[in-house]
């Protein structure tokens, strides 16, 4: 809201502080905004780490739930832990005990019966409950998260470390770090390779690569996010564990993204 000034003119403040610039536009220090055309001007500097917004959309700063922090990280205004589902507003995780997380998902179920989905879901929920991460999936045809049960699979060519190739098939595939809007694709429904892929939702890297929290070591060959990709040929293999790094990851990746969120309808 604008007042009067002393010197006839108005205030050059808006919001929370930030100055009305005389060229027309808001300084928020890490960003800027043009008015005239409804866009900041500046990318931001989260951009890299936070890959689902638009490099303009500085969404993470959140200015209802959170701290005002000109563009950078947002900071909870509620700093309380709790267990809180993901489809609801969220203020805060407790880091101490299992995250209770919610993850709605319309299912492309081709020739598998309901109670075939039905099973494989209960499958994949137990596949990330017993490595300490509480996961619910809820069938929902209105969500915007997909599971394809029916994906073909793709052939690949890897190239080892040793310089060697070899040619397989892909199983299955998602997109990193978006628990919201992903499809998981995976073929014949199977139960690894979807625990697999909603592990990359949640912002898992494969354990060779280099933010993957997992030393690429013989004692991690076991490892959940593995696969017969891994270039180092001693290393290839499917795995069924998630360390402590990764379900911490999984946990910050659905925080950072609970905003985004639908709201449940009553």
């Amino acid at each position: 809201m604008f007042v009067t000034s002393n010197f006839g003119g108005l205030y050059s403040y808006k919001y929370q502080g930030q100055e009305l610039q005389e060229t027309g536009f808001y300084s928020f220090k890490w960003r800027n905004y043009m008015p005239d055309v409804g866009r900041f001007f500046n990318i931001d500097p989260l951009a890299e780490k936070y890959t689902h917004n638009s490099t303009y959309a500085f969404s993470e700063n959140r200015v209802i739930d959170a701290r005002e922090l000109e563009g950078l990280e947002a900071e909870l205004i509620n700093k309380s832990t709790r267990n809180t589902p993901v489809a609801n507003d969220i203020s805060g995780f407790n880091f101490n005990t299992p995250a209770k997380v919610e993850l709605r998902t319309n299912v492309t179920q081709g020739s598998f019966t309901n109670e075939q989905v039905q099973q494989k879901l209960s499958t994949v929920e137990n596949n990330f409950k017993k490595e300490g991460f509480d996961l619910t999936i809820i069938q929902d045809s209105n969500a915007t998260y997909n599971i394809d049960m029916t994906f073909p699979g793709r052939s690949v060519t890897i190239v080892n470390d040793n310089g060697t190739t070899m040619t397989g098939t892909v199983l299955g595939d998602a997109p990193l770090g978006n628990p919201i809007t992903a499809t998981v694709n995976a073929k014949n429904g199977d139960t690894d390779t979807i625990t697999h892929e909603i592990g990359h939702t949640f912002g898992l890297e494969h354990i060779w690569e280099p933010n993957s929290g997992v030393e690429v070591t013989p004692a991690n060959i076991n490892n959940r996010m593995n696969s017969y990709e891994n270039p180092t040929s001693s290393m290839k293999g499917l795995g069924v564990e998630f360390n402590k790094n990764q379900i911490q990851k999984m946990e910050e990746t659905v925080k950072a993204n609970s905003f985004r969120l639908p709201k449940n309808k009553n």
